[in-house]
C-alpha cells in the first residue's frame, strides 16, 4: 500500500504558467528532480517509489509538466494535426510547436529556483528524459547527475534498431525501480524495502485531455526535427 501522498503545492513561473508539485524527504538532503513523460502526471512516479528514494537520503521533488495534470493547461494553443506533424518530423523538416522541450526544461529549472535549489540530480522518463537532457545541455552546472530513462538523443538513426530488441515499457520501469533500490546514495542504509515500479499508482483522477497530449507530442516532434541533441552529441 502506498504511503500517504504529501501535500501538493503550486508555484508561478514565467509566461503565466503555474506548476503543481510535491516533495518527499528532508529539504537538507540531496535534491532529486523527477520529470515524467508525455501527458503523464507526477503521480505516475509512485508514492512508494518516491518515499524509498527519500529514505536513501534524497529530497525528492516531482511535478506536473505544463499542460498536464494540475499545472496550467494551455487550451488556447489549439489541437495540432499529429499526422502532418510526425510526417514532417520523420522527414527531418522543421516542426513548429506552441512550446518546446527547451521551454519545458526551463519550467523544471524555474521550479528548482523557486525551491532555492542551485543544482539537483535530474531523473526523467520518456519525454521527461528528453526534458532532462535539455536541462543538462543548457545548464550543465545545475545537474549533479542525469538519469534519462526510455528517451533518445533526438538522432533519427537511433530509432532504426530492430523492434524485437526493445523492452516493454512496464519491464523497463520495473528494472529502473530495482536499479534505484541498489544504487549508491548519500545516506547509506543497511536494508531497503522493495521499490514498486513507477506506474503502480494510476493517475485516473487526473485524466489528460487529448489536446494536451497532442501539444506535448508536438514539442517532442519539434525536437526530433531539429536534431539538436544529435548535433550537440557529435
Amino acid at each position: 500500500m502506498n504511503p500517504t501522498s504529501p501535500p501538493e503545492h503550486r508555484v508561478a513561473i514565467a509566461g503565466g504558467i503555474e506548476l503543481a508539485y510535491d516533495s518527499f524527504g528532508d529539504p537538507n538532503d540531496e535534491p532529486l528532480l523527477l520529470i515524467m513523460g508525455l501527458a503523464s502526471q507526477m503521480l505516475v512516479w509512485d508514492d512508494g517509489f518516491c518515499a524509498a528514494l527519500a529514505a536513501r537520503g534524497f529530497y525528492v521533488v516531482r511535478y506536473d509538466n505544463r499542460d498536464v495534470g494540475r499545472s496550467t493547461v494551455l487550451a488556447e494553443a489549439g489541437i495540432p494535426d499529429i499526422g502532418a506533424m510526425m510526417k514532417r518530423a520523420l522527414a527531418g523538416e522543421a516542426v513548429t510547436a506552441p512550446y518546446t522541450l527547451a521551454d519545458m526544461a526551463g519550467d523544471g529549472l524555474a521550479l528548482l529556483d523557486a525551491l532555492g535549489i542551485a543544482s539537483a540530480h535530474i531523473v526523467g522518463a520518456s519525454m521527461g528524459g528528453a526534458i532532462a537532457q535539455e536541462i543538462a545541455m543548457s545548464h550543465p552546472a545545475r545537474v549533479r547527475t542525469l538519469v534519462s530513462i526510455m528517451a533518445s538523443s533526438g538522432d533519427p538513426g537511433s530509432s532504426r534498431r530492430r523492434r524485437s530488441s526493445r523492452t516493454p515499457t512496464s519491464n523497463a520501469i520495473a528494472r529502473c525501480g530495482r536499479s534505484c533500490a541498489s544504487a549508491p546514495s548519500p545516506r547509506t542504509r543497511p536494508s531497503m524495502p522493495p521499490v514498486p515500479h513507477a506506474c503502480t499508482h494510476a493517475a485516473s483522477t487526473r485524466p489528460a485531455p487529448r489536446a494536451s497530449s497532442r501539444r506535448c507530442s508536438r514539442a517532442v516532434a519539434a525536437r526530433r526535427g531539429s536534431h539538436r541533441c544529435a548535433r550537440r552529441r557529435s
